[in-house]
């Protein structure tokens, strides 16, 4: 029985030492805690937009906000003025009431504005020159303003397109002067808002 003893005990030891070496290793599986990472990207407090900006934020909890030239010629039920837009276009997310959300913005409608410019000019050989009168009437006082002022700014949302015949009409004869016509076109999109809260 004497020398059973220590191979009982060697087997023990060695039963044992397994059994610490599974507990330490599933410990070591379950003491590792789970973090969510930090969203990356700018944040900007809600308190410190303006009244327009926080009023518009509210509204895209809602649904989407829209951002757009503040002209007479646009409906300002469609949206916000599209000078109020910068905190979203330039930070990623928005902490509002111990939340956080995250923005986003996509360009939306397109809008023109239109320049005329007027200058005494000598048409070449050949070329086609328009009667002031022969123009039609809804687009008479904006080319009588360019040719007397010596230009005429349509804003945006007035015209979805340059009037006909303007496009292709190089000059105009206006009393006993002859005009070179040129047309300058510039555009803005409407930004379109939306957020959703971090979860």
């Amino acid at each position: 029985m004497g020398k059973v003893i220590p191979g009982l005990v060697l087997a023990l030891l060695l039963v044992c030492a397994g059994c610490s070496e599974n507990i330490s290793t599933s410990k070591g599986d379950t003491a590792k805690p789970t973090t969510e990472p930090a969203p990356s990207g700018a944040v900007v407090e809600y308190r410190s937009l303006n009244d327009t900006q926080q009023s518009a934020f509210r509204d895209a909890l809602q649904s989407e906000v829209s951002f757009h030239p503040d002209v007479p010629y646009i409906n300002e039920s469609r949206g916000y003025d599209s000078q109020a837009d910068d905190p979203f276009l330039v930070h990623d997310y928005v902490r509002y009431d111990g939340a956080l959300y995250q923005v986003r913005t996509e360009r939306g409608e397109l809008y023109a504005s239109y320049s005329l410019r007027a200058s005494i000019g000598s048409p070449p050989n050949q070329s086609t020159v328009v009667g002031f009168d022969s123009l039609p009437d809804r687009i008479r006082d904006e080319v009588r303003t360019a040719i007397t002022d010596g230009g005429y700014h349509a804003p945006f949302g007035k015209w979805d397109s340059l009037p006909e015949p303007l496009g292709d009409t190089e000059y105009i004869r206006y009393g006993n002067r002859t005009h070179e016509m040129r047309y300058i076109v510039g555009d803005a999109y409407e930004t379109v808002l939306t957020v959703e809260e971090v979860e």
